[in-house]
C-alpha cells in the first residue's frame, strides 16, 4: 500500500549557507517520513545571488524529496518581498504530488504560503509555530505580515505552537482555534542521562549557544566572575557555534571590573569550546552539574530540552518557553531577564544543594523523554495527521 503524500513548507531548513538552519524542522520531518512520502519545499535567501535571480535545487535526502529555492533579494523591503514571492512560486511549480496534507513550519511565511495551497487543493493544513517574533513588536512583527499570518492560522486545521508561552502570544494576536502545543523533538538515543555516578571535581555549569546578543552571554560571564568570589571551586564550560572572537571579547569585558588576581582565577575556571555535534554536546551535558540559559527571548529552547533529557537541571531566564520546561525545583530555577543578582544567587544555591544524584538525573530524564523525546512527538504528529486526513 502506497504511503500518503505529505508536503512540508518551510522558510527554515538546513541549506548550503547554514547547515544548522532549521535543524528542528528537519528533525521533525524525519520522524514522520517512515509513514509518509514526504516532499519538502524550502525557500532561502542567498546574498551571493544577483538580485531577482533564483536557483532551484532538488535532492533526495534520507528518502525525503527536497526542493530548495535560493533567491537573491538585494535591498529594500518591497523588492525583497517581491523576489521572495517569486521564489515561492518557482518552488510551487516544481511540485507534482497528490498530497494528502500540508505541514507548514513558521507562520511567516511558511504558513501563509501553505494556507493558499491547502485552500487551492482542498486538503488539511497543519502549521507549526516556532518564531520568537510573536514576542516582539513592530518592526519585527509588521502589521501586513501579522494580518496574513493570523488569517492563515485561522484557516488551518491545527496550529502547533512549541510552548505554552507562544500559544498565549498567538491568542493575543487573534489566533484562537485548533491550538495544540507540540514540542520540538529531541533524539533520546543521543541525549540521555549518565549511567554511572562521576567523581566529584567541583561544580560545573554549562552554557551552549551562538553568543548572539539575545543569549546575553556577557551577563552569564559577569555573574560567574562574581560567583567565583565566594565559590572559587565552581567551573564554567561555555561554547557553541558562535564566533570564538566574540566569546573571547565577552570574557574580557566581564572581567574588567575585577582585580588582576581575581581575573586570573576566573579565567582558570572557564573552559571554552567551539562547534560541536549533538553527541559532543550530550557528552558535555552528562558531565556537567547545571545548565545555564540567559536569553532575552526563547519560544521554547531546544538546548534546554536536550539538557533535561540528559537529566541536567538548569537555571534560566523567564524568557517565554523556559517557564513551561522548568516547572519545579527538581528541574532547576528561573530568574528575571537581566537580573544578575538573581542569577548569582541561583547559581550559589545550586552549588549548596549539591550535585544532582544519578537517581535524580535519571528521573528528570524520564519525565523529559515522555514530553519531548522523538517517540513522543512522532506519535503526537502521526495522530494529528491521521485524524485530519480521515476527518
Amino acid at each position: 500500500m502506497a504511503r500518503p503524500q505529505l508536503l512540508v513548507v518551510t522558510p527554515w531548513y538546513p541549506n548550503r549557507l547554514n547547515g544548522h538552519d532549521g535543524n528542528f524542522v528537519a528533525n521533525t520531518t524525519r520522524l514522520v517520513a517512515p509513514d509518509y512520502a514526504v516532499t519538502v519545499l524550502a525557500v532561502i535567501e542567498d546574498k551571493q545571488l544577483e538580485r531577482g535571480l533564483h536557483e532551484v535545487l532538488t535532492t533526495q535526502e534520507d528518502g525525503i524529496h527536497t526542493i530548495r529555492v535560493y533567491f537573491g533579494a538585494g535591498t529594500g523591503r518591497a523588492r525583497r518581498t517581491l523576489f521572495r514571492m517569486r521564489a515561492w512560486e518557482a518552488g510551487i511549480r516544481e511540485l507534482s504530488g497528490s498530497y494528502a496534507l500540508i505541514h507548514a513550519h513558521v507562520l511567516i511565511d511558511g504558513g501563509i504560503v501553505a494556507a493558499r495551497l491547502a485552500k487551492r487543493w482542498g486538503i488539511p493544513l497543519v502549521i507549526s509555530a516556532h518564531a520568537s517574533r510573536w514576542f516582539k513588536r513592530w518592526p519585527v512583527l509588521r502589521m501586513p505580515d501579522r494580518h496574513l499570518a493570523v488569517r492563515a492560522a485561522n484557516q488551518a486545521n491545527a496550529v502547533l505552537p512549541v510552548s505554552q508561552a507562544l500559544l498565549e502570544r498567538l491568542k493575543h494576536y487573534g489566533i484562537q482555534d485548533h491550538l495544540t502545543i507540540c514540542s520540538n523533538p529531541v533524539d533520546e538515543s543521543i541525549f540521555f542521562p549518565p549511567e554511572v555516578e562521576r567523581e566529584a571535581t567541583g561544580f560545573t555549569f554549562l552554557h551552549v549557544s551562538d553568543f548572539s546578543p539575545n543569549k546575553q552571554v556577557g551577563l552569564l560571564l559577569s555573574a560567574f566572575a562574581e560567583l567565583c568570589l565566594t565559590e572559587p571551586t565552581s567551573q564554567l564550560q561555555v561554547g557553541g557555534d558562535g564566533d570564538p572572537k566574540t566569546l573571547d571579547q565577552l570574557i574580557e569585558e566581564s572581567l574588567r571590573e575585577h582585580p588582576l588576581e581575581h581575573r586570573a582565577l576566573v579565567r582558570s575556571r572557564i573552559t571554552t569550546f567551539g562547534v560541536t555535534d549533538a553527541h559532543g554536546i550530550a557528552d558535555r551535558m552528562r558531565a556537567a552539574d547545571c545548565f545555564l540559559l540567559t536569553s532575552f527571548f526563547e519560544t521554547q529552547s531546544v538546548v534546554l530540552l536536550e539538557a533535561q533529557l540528559c537529566g541536567l537541571p538548569a537555571i534560566s531566564t523567564r524568557s517565554g518557553g523556559p517557564e513551561g520546561i522548568i516547572t519545579s525545583t527538581e528541574h532547576g530555577q528561573l530568574f528575571e531577564v537581566e537580573a544578575k543578582d538573581q542569577l548569582v544567587a541561583a547559581m550559589s544555591s545550586q552549588i549548596h544543594a549539591g550535585r544532582p544524584s544519578l537517581e535524580q538525573r535519571q528521573s528528570l530524564s524520564a519525565i523529559a523523554r515522555e514530553r519531548y523525546g522523538n517517540a513522543a512527538i512522532r506519535k503526537q504528529l502521526l495522530d494529528i495527521y491521521k485524524f485530519l486526513i480521515n476527518a
